[in-house]
C-alpha cells in the first residue's frame, strides 16, 4: 500500500500504515491528508502513535454507543 510507504505532500513525506481516514473516493489523497494533520511524518509515528490512538478512539467510541444506547 503506498500510504505506508509514504506518500509526498508538499516536499515532505507522511506515512499511514493502516489507512486511517482513507476514503474510497480517492484513498491516497484522503489517507495522506490525514496522515498530514496527525503529524504521521515518520514510520515511527506510524507504528506507535496511530495503533495506540486508533484503539483508545474506537474503544471510547464504542462505551459512548453503548451508554447512549
Amino acid at each position: 500500500m503506498k500510504l505506508a510507504s509514504g506518500v509526498e505532500i508538499d516536499g515532505k513525506k507522511y506515512y499511514n500504515f493502516f489507512g486511517v481516514g482513507a476514503l474510497d473516493e480517492d484513498p491516497i489523497k484522503t489517507g495522506s491528508e490525514y496522515a498530514k494533520k496527525h503529524g504521521w511524518d515518520t514510520p515511527e509515528k506510524r507504528l506507535v502513535v496511530v495503533p495506540t490512538s486508533f484503539i483508545v478512539i474506537s474503544y471510547l467510541t464504542k462505551i459512548k454507543i453503548l451508554y447512549i444506547a
